[in-house]
Order: structure tokens, then C-alpha cells, then sequence
């Protein structure tokens, strides 16, 4: 069969998500011990696959492919540092990410 193709402006995206630091922890991946609500995110060398949703205001909320869909990334913040998988509460900004472009990637093959 054909391979089906995402249209430009298509809200299914791939991106590299990678963290901007100045120690040996670059190139690393976002990860949870558990699948709970307030399970702290570590930064680890292993990959996972997220899907990412698009909401209002050119934000996304992000999940994990494997797992329960309803438990998403939160922001951190000034009170709490650390990222943490939460359930999804439609509305809630801390739950909303926006992606900057910082340079255009050489595409893969």
C-alpha cells in the first residue's frame, strides 16, 4: 500500500527534543522510573518515543507512546524545579509546552 504522508502544517510532528546545558548531560532523554501522577523525570541516555499534542496557542502537551495516555509532562517551575508526569487537566498551563527552533536540523538518511 502507499505510505501515508503528513501534510505541511500536519499536527503530527516529529521533533528532537534535546536539553540545552553546560555538563557532560547533553544529548539525553526524558524518563520515569514509574508510570504515576508525580513521578519525578530523570534525564537518562535512553530513548523514548512521546507523542505530542497540539493545544491552543502554537503549545503542546506531551505524553509518552507507551502507557497511559492521560499522564503528561508538566513544566517546571520557580516553586517546584522538576519535571513530572501529572494527569492531564484540560486548560492547565503548566502542562502546556511551546517549542522554540534554534536551527535547522540535516534531515536523517
Amino acid at each position: 500500500g502507499d505510505q501515508e504522508q503528513n501534510e505541511p502544517g500536519s499536527v503530527n510532528k516529529t521533533v528532537s527534543i534535546q536539553s540545552n546545558n553546560n555538563g557532560n548531560n547533553g544529548n539525553g532523554c526524558f524518563a520515569t522510573a514509574k508510570q504515576d501522577s508525580d513521578e519525578p523525570v530523570v534525564y537518562t541516555r535512553q530513548a523514548f518515543i512521546v507523542d505530542l499534542v497540539a493545544r491552543v496557542d502554537n503549545t503542546f502537551t506531551i505524553s509518552y507512546t507507551l502507557g497511559n495516555k492521560n499522564l503528561v509532562l508538566s513544566l517546571p517551575s520557580a516553586r517546584h524545579s522538576a519535571v513530572k508526569l501529572e494527569n492531564h487537566v484540560k486548560g492547565t498551563g503548566h502542562q502546556h509546552w511551546e517549542f522554540t527552533r534554534v536551527s535547522n536540523l540535516q534531515p536523517i538518511g
